[in-house]
């Protein structure tokens, strides 16, 4: 395997683990979402987890990091990785200002 396959083969492996690691996550935060909220979580649900009125025991993820991946969840549109098509014949240093 010539070194620019294998290059791409590595940063193709890489970004579907990378997929994986975001899936399996994001799996975690969405059971909790439906089996503790029913799979609805408001501001003021937010607002009485932060203030110890509803009870947050965590399973695999703390408190502020699961309302983190909530919060920011509510921002995303649509999820993609962009791969270029492009087959570089020569590695090249490019500078872009």
């Amino acid at each position: 395997m010539c070194m620019t396959r294998l290059k791409e083969f590595k940063f193709q492996r890489y970004h579907q683990m990378l997929l994986e690691n975001i899936w399996i996550i994001l799996k975690t935060r969405i059971n909790i979402l439906n089996t503790r909220f029913d799979g609805i979580i408001t501001h003021d649900i937010i607002k009485e987890i932060n203030s110890k009125r509803i009870a947050f025991v965590p399973l695999k993820i703390a408190k502020t990091n699961f309302l983190r991946v909530v919060v920011d969840a509510f921002y995303v549109e649509k999820f993609d990785i962009l791969v270029d098509d492009i087959d570089l014949k020569d590695e090249s240093i490019i500078t872009i200002s």
